[in-house]
């Protein structure tokens, strides 16, 4: 991977949608080499799709938080289950350390988190991070 194709996923990572006649712009390259490129990453899997991101837009009333969650051994199976189904979450990682998951949310308001927190405490021990801001956003 050349300098041109970094700048080309830079470009595809702020703006998936970016027509290649713009990006062939900016690489100064010819639309046809830029779409080769691309399909070349996608072949290779450094590309390996395109995807909506919904927006929890801070500031409009969003609250993002992060839970780290100890499950109790007995409620894993269940805890996983309920995890799945639950609309205000995001993401879910299972994680080393001292907690099993760290799983990210968005809670239209502090009331509903609170609530999301005193129903995950039937699992095991929560730790809550609340999102001020981020500094680097991308997608994986």
């Amino acid at each position: 991977m050349d300098a041109i194709d970094k700048k080309i996923l830079s470009l595809l990572v702020q703006n998936a949608r970016i027509p290649v006649k713009e990006i062939a712009g900016v690489v100064q390259l010819t639309a046809p080499a830029v779409s080769e490129r691309i399909h070349k990453m996608e072949r290779d899997g450094t590309i390996n799709g395109y995807t909506v991101r919904m927006g929890y837009p801070q500031g409009k009333g969003t609250i993002s938080a992060y839970i780290d969650i100890a499950t109790f051994h007995d409620k894993k199976d269940a805890f996983c289950a309920r995890i799945v189904d639950e609309p205000l979450v995001e993401r879910c990682t299972s994680v080393t350390g001292s907690r099993n998951y760290v799983i990210l949310v968005h809670c239209p308001n502090i009331e509903t988190l609170e609530h999301l927190l005193n129903d995950l405490q039937e699992y095991g021990q929560t730790n809550t991070q609340i999102v001020l801001s981020s500094l680097v956003e991308r997608q994986q």
